[in-house]
């Protein structure tokens, strides 16, 4: 019976034994596969910064790009609304030059049939 116990005590320090290294080996691998997660989390958040960082950049050089290129066809607009406006101020002045001479040709004809 003694032999029978001291078999079981060696029994039981091997199976001890062999669940500690057991759970040190899936503590270790539990540790490594926590350490790849930290890394992936802090390669993740890296990655979203920088992209959006880069948006920001583009979104300012848009930005930039759209008010030059409104600034340019405001330019553009002015200046042919300025040209617009002179040709129409010709017209006018024309077609008011045309109505008066005219008005002095019919006064003239009818200045000279009422002196005769």
């Amino acid at each position: 019976m003694e032999e029978i116990e001291k078999r079981m005590k060696r029994l039981e320090i091997i199976y001890d034994e062999v669940l500690k290294e057991r759970f040190a080996h899936i503590d270790e691998r539990f540790n490594i596969l926590e350490m790849r997660l930290n890394a992936l989390y802090e390669k993740t958040e890296r990655d979203k910064t920088e992209l959006i960082e880069r948006m920001e950049r583009g979104l300012a050089s848009l930005r930039v790009e759209l008010i030059e290129r409104m600034e340019r066809d405001k330019t553009e607009l002015i200046e042919r609304m300025e040209k617009d406006k002179r040709t129409i101020i010709l017209w006018v002045i024309g077609a008011m030059l045309a109505f008066s001479t005219l008005n002095i040709t019919a006064m003239w004809a009818i200045l000279s049939m009422a002196l005769k």
